[in-house]
């Protein structure tokens, strides 16, 4: 009796660890733990080649090239398909629920049994399965999105013996796609992932060039085991991180610090749409307007709290409100700039509009 209350106390003061024990998954499903917590402006910056990568020496270019931490990655993602070709495979069996991992395989390939080494391009998802149901899905890994291929590809003129060549990436995974022997400039792009012992779940989106290997998209979700549903956490974009329910930041590009006093800029305040206008800029425009002067009324009228922090909370959380957390990159961001900017910019502009007004009282 007293070892199981030692081993209560030892679970309460090691919650983490002891349900650390509910998502036992295999090493080869799990994904890469790099990506638990990711510094995106670093990774980028380690990651990006400089501008003048070509013209360094073949030791310089490889030393900048090995510093990039995605290239020593532990978990090889460009084998995660073969587990998974043709049926979903049940990585988690719970009490109540299943996970599950699969990707889609078309009718004519399965029943021609087309090997897995021609269908490396699609993208694998995570379901949550309750009473055979799929209750929610994510998108987890997809080793490849999009080449600058010869225009007939698009026809349809290759033939299927065409479809045996490879390609060798600039970070040496080799791929074997339709015909691409001609094509004179592409892009990779990645989604790679980790599931904690948790069950915490952590993607990023990368894209790679002639440039380097991108970062574009980190976000953290947790399984909500009452909704069944997965729940986003977080979103980091670099300039760009979002915390729900009610944190949105956005950080000044130190390589772009927007003139306030220009003409240019004094035409975006008053038309958004105008060209070369950026809506992250308007809204740092308005931030650095508004703190600095709730704050000046707090001290006029002898607040012990300026309200910017709970203001600023408040219309974070009505703004994110309508995030759709599960769509792709793409939608979200269409959402941050077609949406989120623009209810936070109104936001601001109504406020700053009353606390002028209270100042010059």
């Amino acid at each position: 009796m007293k070892y199981s209350h030692y081993l209560v106390s030892l679970c309460l003061l090691f919650s983490t660890y002891c349900y650390s024990q509910d998502y036992q998954i295999e090493d080869k499903y799990r994904g890469d733990p790099f990506f638990r917590k990711i510094d995106m402006n670093k990774l980028r910056k380690d990651c990006t080649y400089p501008p003048n990568y070509r013209q360094l020496s073949e030791y310089e270019q490889k030393k900048i090239y090995d510093d990039c931490p995605l290239r020593s990655l532990e978990f090889d993602f460009t084998s995660l398909h073969e587990f998974i070709y043709k049926e979903p495979v049940v990585i988690y069996n719970g009490k109540d629920f299943q996970l599950t991992l699969s990707m889609p395989v078309s009718e004519w390939e399965y029943k021609n049994d087309v090997g897995p080494e021609y269908i490396l391009e699609r993208e694998i998802s995570l379901s949550i399965i309750n009473n055979n149901i799929v209750k929610d899905k994510i998108y987890l890994a997809n080793n490849f999105i999009d080449l600058t291929l010869p225009s007939d590809y698009a026809n349809n003129t290759y033939s299927r013996s065409d479809y045996q060549n490879s390609y060798i990436s600039p970070r040496g995974d080799r791929f074997q796609f339709q015909n691409y022997t001609e094509f004179s400039h592409g892009e990779m792009a990645y989604l790679y992932y980790y599931i904690s012992p948790q069950g915490d779940i952590y993607t990023l989106s990368l894209l790679e060039t002639d440039d380097g290997i991108i970062p574009q998209t980190w976000k953290h979700y947790q399984i909500d085991t009452e909704t069944m549903k997965f729940k986003l956490i977080q979103i980091d974009r670099g300039k760009v991180k979002i915390t729900l329910p009610d944190n949105f930041t956005v950080y000044s590009d130190p390589d772009h610090i927007a003139n306030y006093k220009s003409e240019e800029f004094k035409k975006c305040l008053k038309d958004r749409t105008n060209e070369g206008c950026f809506d992250s800029e308007i809204y740092l425009y308005y931030l650095d307007q508004l703190k600095p002067k709730m704050e000046l009324l707090a001290k006029q009228q002898k607040r012990k709290k300026n309200s910017f922090s709970l203001f600023k909370q408040q219309l974070d959380k009505k703004c994110l409100d309508k995030l759709n957390p599960f769509g792709d990159d793409d939608d979200l961001n269409w959402y941050i700039d077609t949406t989120l900017y623009i209810c936070e910019i109104e936001g601001f502009k109504k406020v700053l509009s009353l606390v002028e007004k209270q100042l010059a009282n």
